[in-house]
């Protein structure tokens, strides 16, 4: 696919291609999903053929991440085509959740109403608060702690670059036109 989007002129400044795992939405992906560590080498492995290419990757994170998603901010919702609410985006995509995780309907919440409080409007009070197991990570800033929904379900959603994080600093090097060097160091 890469070598492909390469052929048909997408290694171009206005693309960047991104790379995501696959995971679970409420049903069991054993079989297919990697193991994290193994995905953030893939991952690498993918990402500098990327560049060798002249497709535009991120190696390194270059913003704070403000949200994770509708679900960590009162002010957002999802609204399914039966008029259902949820303050969650996977909701209505599980089925028992589907049916469990309504927060309101459009014909019952006033116009002028906020919606009802969703089940991780309180994400960033946990974390803040030592509750997750992210609220010392150093990578929290970037990623925000990923899903509350997958930390939830037992799912440890840690980014990829948490594992891949000197790979990723290599292909930054190279971005910038420097030559990686391997040394005696042991930084790993």
């Amino acid at each position: 696919l890469i070598a492909d989007l390469a052929c048909f002129g997408l290694s171009t400044s206005k693309i960047e291609l991104h790379l995501v795992p696959v995971h679970s939405w409420g049903n069991d992906i054993s079989d297919v999903q990697l193991e994290a560590t193994r995905y953030a080498r893939r991952e690498a492995e993918l990402l500098n053929f990327a560049h060798a290419l002249g497709i535009q990757v991120i190696s390194v994170p270059n913003h704070i991440k403000r949200t994770t998603c509708i679900t960590t901010t009162p002010y957002g919702e999802l609204i399914d085509s039966a008029g259902r609410m949820y303050s969650c985006t996977e909701h209505p995509l599980v089925p028992v959740e589907q049916e469990t995780q309504v927060i309101a309907t459009v014909d019952t919440l006033a116009t002028a109403d906020r919606r009802p409080a969703g089940i991780f409007d309180g994400w960033y009070d946990q974390v803040e608060a030592g509750k997750q197991d992210c609220s010392h990570c150093p990578l929290l800033p970037v990623c925000g702690g990923h899903c509350p929904k997958l930390w939830n379900d037992g799912y440890i959603p840690c980014p990829s670059m948490k594992y891949g994080w000197f790979d990723r600093m290599d292909l930054a090097v190279r971005q910038l036109g420097y030559t990686v060097v391997q040394d005696d160091l042991d930084c790993q």
